[in-house]
């Protein structure tokens, strides 16, 4: 069997592996067979380093076969070659994933070991715990009704639920009949005017308490 015979009876099996557009006969040829021309056309899922090792073996195994039937070998060692860069790549995937999820398991087992909860740390925690949620129910509150709105509720809500002395004179009769009584019983002179203005400087005092938060931040 001469050289054309078996160029023609390896295009043949070439032509039943590969479907129409994947394979592309060569010209007749004219020159002495040369394997610098090889090259490989949009590789795919290769860098730039394995496109160089996969041309450079090709070239390799064109080189060997030299004078013969070389396609489908060259082809071969081509397949050959991008199964072992395949399993390779996958590997380094799957190292990789191994490696994550050992990272992010030491990472969660030293989260629950923590350290150890002493009563200063614990009160120290706590501090910086109510002081951070107060601030963050205070910036809600801000965006919700703004700055007057918030000092208003936090006013309203100092004073919810408070009696001053007046409202507690006034509702309980009977404590009012008693301080009368014992006024009436006994010889002590009580001089109203000097009680005149306290019962507003205590809910004045007990107001800047708890606006003092707002304060703070207007300064």
């Amino acid at each position: 069997m001469d050289h054309a015979e078996e160029i023609e009876m390896e295009l043949e099996a070439l032509r039943s592996i590969f479907y129409e557009g994947e394979f592309t006969e060569p010209e007749p040829q004219t020159t002495p067979p040369n394997s610098s021309n090889l090259t490989i056309k949009s590789p795919v899922s290769l860098d730039e380093s394995e496109t160089e090792h996969l041309t450079t073996l090709l070239i390799e195994s064109a080189e060997s076969q030299l004078g013969m039937a070389m396609i489908f070998g060259v082809h071969a060692a081509a397949k050959e070659s991008l199964e072992t860069f395949i399993r390779e790549k996958l590997d380094r995937i799957e190292r990789e994933r191994e490696e994550r999820i050992e990272r992010e398991e030491a990472a969660e087992r030293a989260r629950l070991a923590g350290t150890k909860v002493t009563t200063e740390s614990f009160l120290e925690w706590r501090v910086r715990f109510l002081k951070e949620q107060a601030e963050e129910e205070k910036r809600k509150l801000l965006e919700k009704v703004g700055a007057a709105g918030a000092k208003q509720l936090a006013k309203d809500a100092a004073n919810k639920g408070k009696v001053t002395g007046k409202a507690l004179f006034e509702k309980d009769r009977t404590l009012a009949q008693s301080d009368m009584n014992m006024i009436g019983e006994g010889d002590v002179d009580v001089d109203t005017k000097e009680y005149e203005g306290m019962e507003n400087d205590l809910d004045e005092e007990e107001e800047n308490a708890v606006l003092a938060a707002f304060d703070e931040d207007d300064d």
